[in-house]
């Protein structure tokens, strides 16, 4: 048997204990075994020593499988098994790769136990799809038909389905351990056994992993069990023996005089077999001789060709615009850089061979770089699968430029798998990156602009719905007022009727009568104060509309500033005196005028008093002045208000200021009144008059408002004076003199004329409000006057051709004609027929000032805003009758 050269024996000593204690194994010997699979070795391996044991090596020469190994693992004491087990899949998984474990149930669980010992996240590996754990048994009953065979439909469907399933879920190579074939050799089912071997070997021909059978020996303790045991073992591409700890199975030769010839006969049958395999070795040979000359000569021609089309490629390769650079590995690895690769690097090709270009890249790229890719290591065969993709990052350049590049990585492989080398390719997009910075940039501008200007309208919407809020509150407080007082009126007039519809009037009548006049009189003057608040209310919007919208012009001019606010102290002393206090001044005298407008400094000053007053229950209101002379250029006029009223904290000063805003309780309207816009008109109008505004204010002591105005002399007569602007506080009455309408319906050559006082006896009245037709209609008649009613212009033409009358009073806005049109007219026809102008009165509800100007424009002679009181009406009345008309 010596002379065979493919079998052979050999005595090894046994492992000692201090190797291999308790069925433990090292990981490093397990590891180590695992590495020879690649061998194409088989080996089988029986042991004794000197006085009763030998070492038994055979070795055959043909592979089973290749280099992906098909591992089969001995074992007498499970302990043994269980820690190749994990020493097989555990470090598999933890660099990515995924595991099948096929095993009894109770060895499931030490396994998974071992694993966890080992951290592995098992629970982690299960979900992802990376660890697979089957019951042998199981397993088994799906395989196994009912004659005994192994179906290879069901081999394919549960264990290469799930070998793909690992495959799809990992990144590394698949780990498979099995039991089955164990249970059947425990079972002396060796046909079946084997025919499941060749089943994954066909399998693993197709697919990448490695798998780990385990027998115990005791399935083979009989000696006519050692065909089969080699027929096994020969299914498998590298043996494992099992521990030398225990000799409980081992073979004695005194006690069984039969098991030496038996081995002999195996090891007889064995050569037999290996000698059949020398003469096809021999055949084989002489094939491959002449088939490695066929090769020789293909590989000659082959070699020419592609030196050829080599040639060809890395010329196409150095006339690109893009990077190229490429690596083979061998013992001498074999590279390949561009020109532009060398360009884009600012490095040669024998530096960039010898040191790469690692250092190049920008450093805040530069780890990730080194962590992802092998280029930093020349001779690294490492398989990076992710490379195959697309990467950007930054190249500083020799002279200090940042380039960017986007880099594709692509290894080139072999037939079966193996990474040859990669291919490394990069395009300077430095460009398209300042480009897309660039628009990213003005996206970004634009989002934020977009976002500003919606956070501006969402504000402007939330600050409109508030002053809509508010406006409506402060509307319908002093309408419910009117509502209230109206019901109260009309039931004392049912009280008076049913009183005065009696025949005799007794005492208790009389009585009732009047009781209930000082109670209508009061609901009267309450309903005349609501009207009055909300002629304020209204007033003040539309200063704040005007004021918002910068159409507040001021008319600057000369004016005694101490003459104007004693002036306005002169108003307010009647109420002063009636609530006890008293209005102090103290003005410093000046010299001379200020220059500003007077009008709106009055509207500010009033508005400050009101409050004063109002916010004041004892002492005294003091008005001062000062001249300040900010700088060589303006002149500043410092006035101050004070009062020893409620004052308030610095969080009540807070809400000063704003539209609809009262600074103190939530009772302060009640309390006090006000439409909470005061203030904030009298800030924009100081700031229009070049000034500021500043509050000092102690709770229970009382505040002091001051602000400043521009005195505006540094302008000189220049100064063109603007529009007047009517004061808000007071109803729009604007009047034009009966004499200037006459004046422009004279022709310039018409004679002098005399002139004589206008009497006024009939009124015609052009209204479509009924209501206000009836209360114009009393109010009139109450003066003596005679009054025809119209509802529109188209009608009012037609009176005014038919009848005569002393005074017309028109409506503006009306259906079917309006009375601006209707007043044209009006002045045509007196222009045709050479007539003298009839006064007209126009009544409106808008109190803009340019509604007034187009009015006034139109031939109106007096312009009144609604609502009007008694008082003003007769007034209107008297100052036309005292006016002179030309005749």
């Amino acid at each position: 048997m010596d002379d065979n050269p493919h079998l052979k024996f050999s005595s090894s000593p046994l492992l000692s204990p201090s190797q291999s204690t308790n069925g433990d194994i090292s990981e490093d010997y397990v590891s180590t075994s695992w590495s020879e699979a690649s061998s194409n070795d088989v080996s089988l391996v029986s042991s004794y020593d000197d006085s009763a044991n030998v070492m038994l090596n055979i070795q055959a020469s043909e592979p089973v499988v290749g280099e992906h190994g098909h591992i089969v693992q001995f074992y007498y004491d499970e302990e043994y098994l269980y820690n190749s087990i994990i020493s097989f899949v555990a470090p598999g998984l933890k660099a990515g790769g995924g595991a099948l474990i096929i095993a009894t149930k109770p060895h499931l669980v030490i396994i998974e136990n071992k694993l966890r010992e080992r951290n592995v996240n098992v629970q982690k590996k299960k979900d992802a799809g990376r660890l697979l754990f089957f019951d042998a048994h199981d397993v088994l009953k799906a395989l196994q038909k009912s004659d005994g065979n192994i179906s290879g439909e069901k081999f394919e469907e549960l264990i290469e389905g799930s070998i793909d399933e690992l495959k799809a879920n990992s990144n590394g190579i698949i780990y498979a351990f099995g039991e089955v074939v164990n249970i059947l050799s425990q079972r002396k089912q060796y046909q079946a056994a084997l025919v499941l071997e060749s089943k994954w070997n066909d399998f693993m021909k197709r697919r990448r992993l490695q798998l780990l059978c385990g027998y115990a020996l005791t399935s083979f303790s009989d000696a006519s069990d050692i065909d089969a045991m080699t027929t096994l073992c020969q299914a498998h591409g590298h043996i494992n023996t099992a521990e030398h700890t225990r000799g409980d199975y081992a073979i004695d030769y005194n006690a069984d005089p039969n098991a030496l010839r038996n081995h002999q006969l195996a090891l007889l049958k064995l050569q037999q077999r290996f000698k059949a395999v020398e003469a096809e070795l021999e055949r084989r040979k002489a094939s491959e001789a002449s088939l490695h000359k066929s090769i020789r000569m293909i590989s000659e021609t082959t070699e020419n060709v592609l030196s050829r089309e080599k040639d060809r490629y890395q010329n196409v390769l150095s006339s690109l615009p893009v990077g190229v650079y490429g690596i083979t590995f061998g013992d001498d690895d074999e590279f390949y850089i561009n020109k532009r690769f060398s360009q884009l690097v600012s490095r040669s090709e024998n530096e960039i061979r010898a040191h790469g270009w690692i250092d190049v890249i920008h450093p805040d790229d530069r780890k990730a770089v080194e962590t992802n890719w092998p280029f930093c290591n020349f001779r690294s065969n490492q398989e990076y699968k992710f490379l195959a993709n697309r990467h950007e990052y930054r190249l500083i350049h020799s002279n200090g430029d940042i380039i960017w590049v986007k880099a594709d990585t692509t290894p080139t492989t072999a037939e079966d798998g193996h990474i040859l080398g990669y291919l490394h390719t990069l395009m300077d997009i430095t460009e398209l990156k300042n480009t897309e910075r660039g628009r990213l940039e003005a996206k970004q501008a634009a989002e934020e602009h977009q976002r500003h200007r919606a956070e501006e309208a969402e504000h402007h919407k939330e600050r409109q719905d508030q002053w809509i809020d508010s406006l409506c509150h402060e509307l319908r407080n002093p309408l419910n007022g009117i509502s209230g007082n109206v019901e109260l009126l009309e039931d004392g007039i049912e009280h008076r009727r049913a009183i005065l519809s009696k025949s005799i009037l007794e005492e208790s009548d009389i009585l009732s009568l009047r009781k209930q006049l000082p109670l209508d009189q009061e609901s009267i003057l309450a309903v005349r104060n609501c009207v009055a608040q909300q002629k304020v209310i209204t007033d003040d919007v539309l200063s704040v509309s005007k004021l918002e919208l910068g159409k507040v012009l001021l008319k600057k001019v000369d004016f005694n500033l101490d003459t104007v606010l004693s002036d306005i102290i002169k108003l307010f002393q009647a109420e002063v005196a009636a609530k006890g206090l008293a209005i102090l001044t103290d003005f410093n005298s000046f010299a001379g005028t200020i220059r500003n407008d007077p009008q709106r400094l009055t509207q500010v000053v009033i508005n400050l008093l009101v409050n004063a007053i109002n916010f004041t229950d004892s002492g005294n209101i003091t008005v001062a002045t000062r001249h300040m002379k900010s700088n060589s250029v303006e002149n500043m006029v410092k006035i101050s208000i004070t009062d020893t009223g409620v004052g308030m904290n610095s969080k009540e000063k807070a809400n000063l200021f704003q539209r609809f805003t009262q600074p103190t309780s939530k009772n302060t309207f009640h309390e006090y009144g006000g439409s909470g816009l005061g203030l904030y008109i009298s800030k924009n109008l100081v700031k229009l008059m070049g000034g500021d505004f500043s509050v000092e204010s102690e709770k229970g002591k009382g505040s002091t408002f001051s602000f400043t105005i521009l005195d505006d002399h540094s302008d000189g007569d220049t100064l063109e004076s603007q529009t007047a602007i009517i004061e808000v506080t007071k109803p729009l009455n604007i009047s034009l003199p009966l004499n200037s309408v006459s004046a422009m319906n004279e022709s310039p050559e018409s004679p002098s004329q005399e002139c004589v006082k206008k009497q006024i006896r009939t009124i015609l009245l052009v209204e479509d409000n009924k209501i206000n037709q009836n209360m114009m209609k009393r109010l009139l008649t109450m003066k003596g006057y005679e009054v025809l009613i119209v509802d529109n212009g188209k009608l009012a033409l037609s009176a005014f051709e038919t009848k005569s009358f002393d005074l017309i009073i028109m409506d503006i806005q009306m259906p079917i004609m309006d009375g601006i049109t209707a007043t044209k007219e009006i002045r045509k026809l007196e222009k045709l027929n050479a007539a003298t102008p009839i006064p007209i009165v126009g009544l409106s509800g808008n109190a803009r000032e340019f509604h007034a100007v187009n009015a006034l424009n139109s031939g109106l002679n007096r312009y009144m805003t609604k609502p009007v009181n008694k008082a003003e009406l007769y007034a209107v009345l008297e100052q036309f009758e005292q006016e002179s008309v030309c005749q």
